[in-house]
């Protein structure tokens, strides 16, 4: 019995490695799910831990999310659902720490995203269900209190109408937006909305010739200009890229785009270039973009097919580890249901991390991209899970980092939960359970992390236990030279490497394999060190790195697998 229950922990960890902060997506898909009706997920940027958070659905008129979502600084996620024609739309509110969802009852009908304000306010514009017309609003998240700011009256069309895209706070504190009708050429405008003062007031009128029908919104590039794109007009009719310069309202045509058409608003990246998506292409499935605003140089980096993702919809992310991270609503292992992909800005180069299917949520909405969670410079929730000496007794070390006090709500795959630091946990029932941990600090920073790939073992005839201890890091009082440890590469061949931030002055290294025998114990000397592995068997091993070569004091564990 013994043997096959060490088979079975073997098989349950086999895949796992050092754990490392890659960015963290959230995002909604507009179908699909349990409900139908759309789902709130997260995953890795790597793909792993995907999860559903929320079905949309019954009850509250509760349909079809159509927007991004956005993190308050509360650390709650706030966004938009459209509803459908028997019911209008809400804002919701989901709690990431307490895995709850609030449904606020403005019955709202929006095409556009929500942002947060300088002033901790939310915005948006959209209709009312009691108002065919659009208004602006702004949602006090701490008195659940909505207040329209502007009213769009489709009487007047000198105002323009039909708003397009989410608002852009300008740093000149003014609201801009552009609209798709109205106007005076009823083409659309670009607005702008003063907050302190109250005022609307239209800042350019859309045409054929110079581009019309604004698509998504507006961003503020780097040199103070704003930029945007239309949907139609322009030379081709195909739309066109425009700058905006807000002291002097001066609109300028900087690229017509020809046979095809801009899908979302752009974001400017790290290098100082724009990039969107745009339909058409040489396989007909749409293009990634990049836009030299320096040279006004357009350029097609990338086509999509309708295999790893085509007919590309929201906007484009640029995450913390400098890749572009965005979704299509078709292609992909279902065909018909999308991915989310990554572009490489550096290596061109594209990758499918995950496929949509109807369980975890498909048709990813125009209008609807990612945001980023927890980037690297964030707090992170983190464990590591190891055998004790005893049979189904299990140690986690809590390694969760973030600006203290930190509130932890862990998860234990039973339907039960924890929210203290270092809880216990008795499994009463027999299966296989994953662990999760979900920490927000005192910044607001919320981060969450599920070990999916290393489950807990209860037979019918043992209790599983686990017992949560404090791991090596803890809580971040921003200390000035933080020791870390980085192993790699992981999975290794025939060497592993072992990168220390300093030495002090030199540490001990220790290594053992799953049953808990040592292999390898030596001091380390240098920032880098290499162990060979060309006689070690194939299999996971773990590490520990104690501060002093004595072995004594604090120590930084991890795993890695020898292939």
């Amino acid at each position: 019995m013994k043997t096959k229950i060490t088979i079975l922990f073997l098989l349950a960890i086999i895949g796992l490695s050092v754990k490392s902060q890659v960015p963290q997506f959230l995002g909604v898909t507009y179908w699909g799910g349990n409900v139908g009706q759309g789902t709130l997920f997260r995953v890795n940027a790597n793909g792993g831990n995907f999860q559903v958070l929320c079905n949309f659905g019954n009850p509250f008129c509760f349909w079809y999310p159509n927007s991004t979502p956005i993190k308050a600084t509360n650390g709650n996620i706030f966004g938009l659902t459209l509803g459908n024609g028997m019911c209008n739309g809400r804002i919701y509110n989901y709690n990431i720490l307490t895995d709850s969802m609030i449904v606020q009852n403005f019955p709202i009908e929006s095409t556009s995203s929500l942002i947060q304000g300088s002033d901790g306010n939310l915005y948006y514009s959209g209709a009312a269900i009691v108002d065919v017309d659009n208004n602006i609003y702004k949602y006090n998240i701490s008195t659940n209190s909505l207040v329209n700011l502007h009213h769009w009256d489709t009487s007047v069309i000198s105002l323009g109408n039909g708003p397009r895209g989410a608002l852009l706070e300008a740093s000149n504190g003014k609201f801009y937006g552009g609209t798709s009708e109205r106007g005076l050429f009823d083409y659309g405008v670009i607005y702008c909305y003063d907050n302190t003062t109250n005022t609307y007031s239209v800042v350019h009128n859309f045409d054929s010739i110079n581009g019309k029908i604004n698509c998504g919104a507006l961003i503020q590039a780097s040199n103070g200009l704003l930029y945007g794109n239309t949907l139609e007009g322009g030379t081709y009719n195909s739309g066109v890229i425009y700058s905006f310069d807000i002291t002097s309202n001066t609109y300028n045509v900087l690229y017509h785009f020809q046979n095809s058409s801009p899908s979302e608003d752009m974001i400017q990246a790290n290098n100082g270039k724009l990039y969107g998506t745009a339909s058409g292409g040489s396989l007909g499935y749409g293009v990634i973009y990049s836009f030299d605003i320096t040279s006004n140089t357009y350029s097609v980096i990338y086509n999509f097919d309708s295999i790893s993702g085509g007919s590309p919809v929201g906007h484009l992310l640029q995450a913390s580890d400098g890749k572009l991270y965005g979704k299509t609503s078709m292609g992909g292992d279902s065909a018909y249901y999308g991915v989310i992909y990554s572009y490489d800005i550096n290596t061109n180069s594209y990758s499918v991390i995950h496929n949509f299917d109807w369980s975890n949520g498909n048709w990813p909405n125009t209008g609807s991209g990612l945001i980023e969670l927890s980037p690297n410079s964030a707090c992170a929730a983190s464990f590591t899970l190891t055998p004790d000496t005893a049979l189904h007794h299990y140690i986690a070390y809590n390694t969760a980092t973030g600006t203290g006090p930190l509130h932890y709500y862990w998860s234990w795959g039973d339907n039960t939960s924890d929210t203290i630091p270092y809880p216990s946990h008795t499994y009463a029932d027999t299966g296989f359970y994953t662990i999760c941990l979900t920490i927000m600090d005192s910044t607001g920073c919320s981060s969450s992390y599920c070990d999916s790939s290393y489950h807990v073992l209860r037979t019918t005839n043992t209790m599983a236990y686990v017992n949560v201890i404090q791991g090596f890091t803890g809580i971040k009082n921003i200390p000035s030279q933080p020791f870390t440890v980085s192993v790699y590469p992981n999975p290794a061949n025939n060497t592993i490497n072992i990168h220390q931030s300093f030495t002090s002055p030199n540490e001990l290294v220790i290594i053992t394999d799953i049953l808990g025998h040592e292999v390898y114990k030596a001091p380390l000397m240098a920032i880098d060190n290499t162990i060979e592995l060309t006689k070690w068997s194939s299999g996971v091993y773990f590490y520990e790195v104690k501060m002093r070569p004595d072995g004594s004091g604090e120590s930084i564990r991890g795993k890695f697998i020898k292939q």
